[in-house]
């Protein structure tokens, strides 16, 4: 499956592998600029003295939450995630709001979450989410 190609073959097949790259893109980016400010408290010597710590239970909370904002005011404000620049994605959703990009990407920072996420839209051979389905929303690619 060739994620370059133009939309011209399957629908999604292409948007599908684009929309992956920039969700690993995008992971790359939150890793760097978020996980790693935490470094010190979840990159611990004795894992299992860390695991029972408020400090680790403080910086998951924080991790997932900043993530989710990552996400979420990016897409608000210029409907795009940095991994979505590199492929053109934009999201889109009649009169976007603050709240709609949250519910479409509350899934994102929970892998088993965004799994089952991404399980609807294939089962349902659809290009949305049921997330983004749910806040009526999507991804389109934009060619120019």
């Amino acid at each position: 499956m060739n994620c370059f190609k133009t939309m011209k073959h399957k629908k999604g097949c292409s948007l599908f592998c684009k929309r992956v790259i920039a969700y690993l893109i995008d992971l790359i980016v939150i890793n760097f600029f978020i996980v790693s400010a935490f470094g010190k408290i979840i990159n611990p010597k004795d894992i299992l003295t860390i695991l029972e710590s408020p400090e680790f239970t403080i910086a998951s909370i924080s991790i997932v939450l900043l993530s989710l904002a990552y996400w979420s005011v990016l897409e608000y404000s210029i409907h795009q995630s940095i991994g979505k620049m590199f492929f053109k994605l934009y999201v889109s959703g009649k009169n976007l709001t603050l709240g709609q990009c949250i519910v479409r990407n509350l899934s994102k920072p929970f892998f088993i979450l965004l799994v089952l996420d991404v399980l609807y839209m294939k089962i349902k051979k659809t290009n949305q989410r049921y997330l983004e389905k749910i806040s009526g929303t999507s991804v389109v690619y934009e060619k120019q």
